[in-house]
């Protein structure tokens, strides 16, 4: 996501968004990572687009 965000491909980002947003929430879910530690990179990466 960061790549096609500095890419200046907000179109790719934005088709590319709810499926970033899935497998981070299933990993969050699974424990690899803290739940608060994935909403945040969702936040701000909706915000970057």
């Amino acid at each position: 996501m960061d790549l096609l965000i500095k890419a200046n491909e907000k179109e790719k980002a934005k088709k590319y968004f709810p499926n970033f947003q899935s497998v981070l929430m299933q990993v969050a879910k699974s424990g690899v990572v803290n739940k608060k530690t994935a909403a945040r990179k969702i936040s701000r990466l909706s915000k970057k687009i």
